[in-house]
């Protein structure tokens, strides 16, 4: 049995606080298999629709997470990440000041120092 032949989804950061519904699927869909879900390899449930419900998700929710369908194989594990409410990417502008500024720093202490 391939990996590829199980898969699981979401792969993609999730929001703290939303609900979370993990999908194993199979390349040829069934609607009558049974999938046992894993988090860090730890069975946290199972499921005769082939889906779980992970609710109101939060920061102890990450890890990695697999299925397996006893009679076709296991998914590949995929990392869960859960973004809090408060969650903003970097500013890129802001990063660039401030390397700035601590190069303009360390270059003018090395002029002062001769």
């Amino acid at each position: 049995v391939r990996s590829e032949d199980v898969s699981l989804s979401p792969v993609l950061p999730v929001m703290e606080g939303n609900n979370v519904t993990l999908k194993c699927r199979t390349k040829e869909t069934s609607s009558d298999l049974t999938a046992a879900f894993y988090k860090d390899g730890l069975l946290i449930g199972s499921s005769s629709a082939g889906e779980m419900i992970l609710h109101s998700v939060s920061g102890s929710d990450e890890g990695l997470y697999n299925c397996n369908i006893s009679s076709v194989g296991e998914s590949p594990q995929s990392w869960l990440t859960v973004r809090g409410l408060n969650f903003s990417p970097p500013n890129i502008f802001l990063l660039s000041f401030c390397l700035l500024s601590a190069f303009v720093h360390v270059i003018s202490s090395k002029l002062e120092s001769s």
